[in-house]
């Protein structure tokens, strides 16, 4: 085995929108010396249609699918001949020195772990925007995330946590993570309503398994809080139903005033709403499944 030969390992599940963009940035490396091993989760569409067009690439499908990336990481680890790991999702687009510059500090010996930086891809996207606050700025990761790590560092830890979802790259016992702000990749998320939607319910289901902020608490908190009183005061007194739809409105309007000013786009205007509609509906649809799937057990 190469000294430091590479493995890309990328999860993927209904991604034909993204993964022949994700590809051909692979393809534009400026570091050549990988193997690429895309990991598909029993997609329903045509992603391995489309990543068949890459010969570059060795795609394993999951026997049993619906396990998620976590899991479609860990098998990917196993299959993998590199001694230094990189991750990639199916809707990033890499620059060309992304993997030279990620894997330099892991090469150097100053750390066995390392994460780059993202942008998001389509800035002007309407729906990117009514997520982020600023989709022009640089995202500097979390630092409990990682993209390149030594293989023996990640199966010492024990791999990815199939019980985390949506934040399975925050993996315990890294230590401290090399934080590469040359290394560049561009985020293509949350782009269209569907993807929204399947987002948020992606990260309902596993927000008991994987707490956030008390924040994010607050905020299901308050919402649950206000749907009960919509349901008790529909038996007692409905006039007051309407006006607390009257003032959730006006505080929907508030934020959504705020957002068009904010980006100078008036397309927010009618966007913004259906956004926190369809992303509060898909996160509450997928912790509700969350709950009911564990009653079940």
């Amino acid at each position: 085995m190469k000294k430091h030969l590479v493995s890309v390992i990328i999860p993927t599940y209904n991604e034909e929108n993204h993964i022949e963009n994700c590809l051909n940035s692979l393809r534009k490396q400026s570091f050549k010396d990988f193997e690429i091993i895309v990991v598909d989760d029993g997609s329903k569409d045509k992603t391995i249609d489309k990543i068949k067009n890459f010969k570059e690439a060795k795609i394993i499908v999951k026997e049993h699918s619906g396990r998620g990336p976590a899991s479609s990481k860990n098998l990917g680890v196993k299959r993998a001949k590199g001694n230094i790991l990189v991750f990639v999702d199916a809707d990033e687009i890499l620059d060309k020195n992304y993997i030279k510059r990620l894997i330099d500090p892991i090469k150097k010996g100053k750390s066995k772990v390392s994460v780059g930086v993202y942008k998001i891809y389509q800035p002007k996207n309407a729906w990117a925007r009514c997520k982020y606050k600023n989709t022009k700025q640089l995202f500097h990761q979390s630092s409990k995330v990682f993209r390149a790590i030594k293989k023996d560092k990640l199966l010492k830890v024990g791999g990815f946590n199939t019980k985390k979802g949506y934040s399975d790259d925050q993996v315990e016992g890294l230590g401290k993570i090399y934080k590469v702000k040359n290394a560049l990749f561009y985020h293509n998320v949350d782009t269209g309503i569907k993807e929204v939607y399947h987002k948020s319910k992606w990260i309902g289901k596993s927000v008991i398994s994987n707490p956030k902020s008390g924040k994010f608490f607050i905020k299901i908190g308050l919402m649950l809080i206000f749907l009960a009183l919509i349901g008790i005061f529909s038996i007692i007194n409905k006039t007051i139903v309407y006006y607390l739809l009257i003032l959730a409105l006006l505080g929907m309007l508030l934020l959504v005033v705020k957002k068009a000013i904010s980006y100078k786009d008036i397309r927010l205007i009618f966007y913004s709403p259906i956004f926190l509609i369809v992303s509060n509906m898909g996160l509450f649809v997928g912790l509700f499944n969350d709950i009911i799937k564990r009653i079940k057990r």
